[in-house]
């Protein structure tokens, strides 16, 4: 039986860049879809370009916390924070599996909340008060819309998949 021998990389020596590559090449043998697989080389040019790191061993938890950190300060949404974390740590663990980095763990982001906006009682009675007969079909349409949204909670799309058959 033959034996071959694997020469073990040693984990300084790539860069973020072939890193980068390899993780392409094996997100695409698993077969993903292209779209998720560009997104995801994406989100790493940006973790790059942001953090300026050049070599994957330079990677550290104070590394991927000052990159989100860096995020929220430019104002980035929450929905787009957490989706660049989620593409760069799956490529970090896939790095950290491969022992191009050494381990650590990455937590979840913790989305903020928005703050809703809620009507006022006298914008509702505003929003509320039904059209008089001299008004137009839009006008008279807005105003159904209102009420049936009020009466229902329903959401925009619910509202504009109805159909005639529907009512």
């Amino acid at each position: 039986m033959n034996k071959r021998s694997y020469k073990r990389r040693e984990v300084n020596s790539i860069s973020l860049e072939e890193a980068t590559s390899l993780y392409h090449k094996h997100q695409l043998s698993r077969g993903l879809v292209d779209t998720y697989v560009d997104a995801t080389k994406w989100a790493i040019e940006i973790f790059a370009t942001d953090t300026k790191v050049e070599n994957v061993s330079e990677i550290t938890l104070e590394t991927v916390e000052g990159w989100i950190e860096s995020m929220r300060d430019r104002g980035l949404k929450d929905a787009s924070i957490q989706s660049y974390i989620s593409k760069v740590r799956t490529f970090l663990y896939w790095c950290m599996k491969n022992e191009y980095l050494d381990k650590f763990e990455i937590h979840n982001f913790k989305m903020r909340e928005a703050a809703l906006k809620y009507f006022t009682d006298e914008e509702l009675v505003i929003l509320t008060k039904k059209p008089d007969k001299k008004c137009d079909f839009v006008e008279y349409r807005t105003w159904a819309i209102i009420c049936f949204i009020l009466s229902t909670g329903a959401r925009a799309s619910t509202i504009s998949n109805i159909k005639l058959e529907d009512v």
